[in-house]
């Protein structure tokens, strides 16, 4: 009975441990599935971020390339100034400068010039010679598109090259194309770089049809053009890349690899057919993890304790993996502050709760380049994390701050006053000026900050930052150190007023709102008229005055004053025209002149065009130029001016003595008139101002003798008048005579006098 009994509770008790047993085991079964499944998303989130890397950085060396044609893009827009050798040659220079092996331009007509690096530059090449990827990317060209081509076997390497194009447009017009090729090689390093991926890692980057392009090279793949014949990999699985690659879509697939579970991760590059191919194995990409889910796969049997123990140290290492990707994803790898995408959220957030005044900063470091140079990247390295703690321990409660890159720091602080701002921004210089760079002395680091209110603006959040760097631009336009400019009314006003006349310049142009305006110049011996200076005014279709400060140096920026200063030249010749028509005695008029245009190619040419127009004398145009023309060729500028006075024009020079005058270059010029600074007249006019006045007295002597003639600008009294006669001035110019007034104004004051009596 007692047996019995034993017997009994003995098989409870064994059915009691194989119930736990089996619970145990389920529960471990379970847990390790789970487990796996989190093991394999995160393996290919892990490899998927990897791919998304490398997909990146081809792309940006795709736009590199094509930033360098962009670049030549920008050359040959101004090719009707730039003598065709001197193109060819920074063709030339910056195919070897570049990754390119070989790079072409055809003009219209189907010819071109090839050059090819460290070979010669070819001329007159017709579009059929060269290859027909290069012929279809260049014709894609033509048609307004940038142009990518396939891949394909160039003889002269010996390598797969893919080719580039873009179209060069002269006046929103399609004038040739310029295009490149370089070696698919390129992209190489890129899928070399293992990142996460372990030695046994695969990196291809293949075509729609599976054909290899390129790949990292721990595999041997010279004898592989295609993923089918890779033999590492099963039939299936083949199948189910090469199809991923054809459709352009990202998927992940589970395979086998020598016994070894491994995962792949298709993922397409965005350009032409191409997609990434990314394989490792399980235990290359996170062996820690991987080896404690076989942990606890093995250890399922034991106590529940130890089989939780385990799960925890799985989810732990998952957590820490998951802490990884963040990281990568929201920080500067650098200083370890958050990257620009994470700020963009933060802001986010906070725009769309924020109740009171706020702020963003934008901080950047005057010449970081300098001391990149001089001090060496560790140094300037050094600095940008210095940066950083600084502002971490300056930061306030929900406040955050980023760098977005190279020297570019940006701040969102909780202030709702200018001055609040600029005490914490100059307690930051202070502190960041602790740095040491030099061993022997402390070198002064000066700061451009650029900021704007949040409450201030209500549109986008993306146009707020924009205002933010446009108030940084205009800080770093400013000569002072740690200079601090807020994005306010009146630089909102300025924006708007760049906006407008970059969009409406062209259409200005053409509906004649340019209008010519007059300072007439008085012959200092009998007072009468000699001749007048042309200025520009723009008048707006609604009588609004633009005047030349606004607009003169966007105009000089952006290359605009080339079409500009030809229009004023026409707009002088049409007016002596019809002085000369109705019996007037004719004037000289002066028209400045600006670097780009003098130095354009075919200058001399047009302005012999429009003085053929109007049938008007040459030597009644006065071409004004400033002096900084011949401070890099003083011989170039001489052969242009020769060209010039050939034709029967006079060439003055302005604003001389406005800034860094040299008599050495003056001596260099075959010029006939000198205008001296109206700062001269102004100094030289004081109690104090002997010495100018002495200055301005030689420099017309010297002028004298080199046969020119001298204006003073700025004349403004009676006295003025007198002080540049006694000086030995041939003429004046300024308020006191009268100011610039328009062209018709000027006709009714000073021309009708001059009607010729017959």
């Amino acid at each position: 009975m007692n047996e019995l009994k034993l017997k009994q509770n003995l098989k409870k008790i064994t059915i009691f441990f194989v119930i736990i047993s089996f619970l145990i085991f389920a529960f471990g079964a379970v847990a390790s599935y789970s487990l796996g499944q989190v093991f394999r998303d995160t393996m290919y989130q892990q490899i998927n971020a990897q791919a998304v890397e490398y997909k990146n950085s081809i792309n940006r060396k795709v736009q590199s390339g094509l930033q360098t044609l962009y670049a030549l893009n920008s050359l040959m827009s101004f090719s009707e100034y730039i003598q065709p050798e001197v193109f060819e040659n920074a063709l030339y220079e910056s195919n070897n400068q570049s990754v390119f092996f070989r790079m072409v331009y055809f003009n219209n007509d189907k010819t071109g010039i090839r050059v090819t690096t460290n070979g010669d530059i070819e001329r007159n090449i017709k579009l059929e010679d060269i290859n027909e990827n290069i012929q279809k990317s260049i014709k894609e060209a033509w048609d307004g598109k940038t142009s990518i081509s396939d891949v394909y076997y160039d003889d002269g390497i010996e390598q797969n090259v893919i080719a580039y194009a873009v179209p060069v447009k002269k006046d929103n017009q399609i004038e040739g194309v310029i295009a490149a090729s370089q070696s698919i090689n390129i992209f190489t390093p890129i899928v070399d770089t293992k990142g996460i991926l372990s030695d046994n890692g695969i990196v291809m980057l293949v075509d729609k049809n599976g054909k290899l392009l390129t790949g990292s090279t721990n595999f041997s793949s010279k004898n592989i053009e295609n993923i089918n014949d890779l033999k590492l990999i099963d039939d299936k699985t083949k199948d189910k890349i090469i199809l991923s690659a054809s459709n352009l879509k990202q998927s992940n697939i589970t395979l086998k690899i020598n016994k070894s579970l491994c995962y792949a991760i298709v993922e397409p590059v965005g350009i032409s057919d191409w997609s990434l191919v990314v394989i490792d194995n399980a235990t290359g990409v996170n062996k820690s993890m991987y080896q404690n889910m076989h942990i606890t796969r093995v250890t399922s049997i034991i106590p529940l304790a130890l089989a939780i123990i385990c799960i925890f140290c799985g989810y732990r290492q998952i957590k820490k993996s998951n802490d990884n990707l963040l990281k990568l994803a929201y920080y500067d790898s650098l200083t370890g502050a958050y990257n620009m995408e994470k700020f963009n959220m933060l802001l986010n957030e906070a725009w769309n709760k924020e109740d009171k005044k706020s702020a963003v900063v934008a901080i950047d470091i005057k010449q970081f380049k300098f001391v990149n140079e001089i001090f060496g990247e560790d140094m300037a390295n050094k600095l940008l994390c210095h940066i950083k703690t600084i502002i971490d321990k300056n930061i306030n409660k929900d406040e955050f701050f980023c760098r977005e890159n190279a020297d570019l720091f940006f701040i969102f602080m909780r202030e709702d006053e200018q001055q609040k701002i600029v005490d914490r921004i100059n307690c930051l210089i202070a502190q960041i000026n602790n740095i040491i760079l030099n061993k022997h002395q402390q070198y002064p680091i000066s700061i451009y900050c650029g900021a704007a209110f949040t409450s201030d603006f209500t549109g986008e959040k993306q146009q707020f930052m924009t205002r933010v760097m446009f108030a940084l631009n205009r800080a770093k336009l400013s000569c002072k150190n740690n200079n601090i400019r807020f994005y306010d009314l009146e630089l909102h006003k300025t924006e708007q007023m760049q906006n407008y006349i970059e969009s409406h310049m062209q259409e200005a142009l053409n509906s004649e709102e340019f209008k010519l305006f007059l300072q007439p110049k008085i012959k200092l011996e009998d007072g009468k008229l000699y001749g007048a200076e042309a200025l520009v005014r723009w008048v707006t279709s609604d009588n609004k005055m633009i005047f030349p400060d606004q607009f003169i140096p966007l105009f000089e920026e952006n290359g605009f004053c080339t079409k500009l200063d030809l229009y004023m030249v026409e707009k002088a010749c049409k007016y002596l025209r019809r002085w000369i028509d109705k019996g007037y005695e004719p004037i000289n008029i002066s028209v400045n002149q600006s670097k780009l245009l003098f130095y354009k190619e075919n200058y001399v040419e047009s302005l012999c065009k429009i003085i053929k127009k109007y049938s008007i004398p040459p030597s009644l145009i006065t071409l004004e130029i400033l002096e900084g023309l011949a401070l890099n060729n003083v011989n170039q500028l001489n052969d242009k001016i020769k060209k010039l006075k050939e034709q029967g024009f006079k060439i003055s020079m302005d604003d001389f003595g406005s800034g860094y005058s040299s008599l050495n270059t003056l001596g260099n010029l075959d010029i006939d008139e000198l205008k001296l600074d109206k700062t001269f007249l102004m100094i030289a006019s004081n109690t104090d101002g002997y010495r100018q006045k002495l200055i301005m007295e030689q420099i017309i002597v010297l002028a004298k003798k080199m046969n020119m003639y001298t204006v003073a600008e700025g004349v403004e009294t009676k006295e003025n008048e007198q002080m540049i006669k006694q000086l030995g001035c041939d003429f004046g110019q300024g308020y006191y005579y009268s100011k610039p007034i328009s062209a018709k104004e000027f006709e009714k004051i000073y021309m009708r006098e001059r009607k010729k009596h017959e």
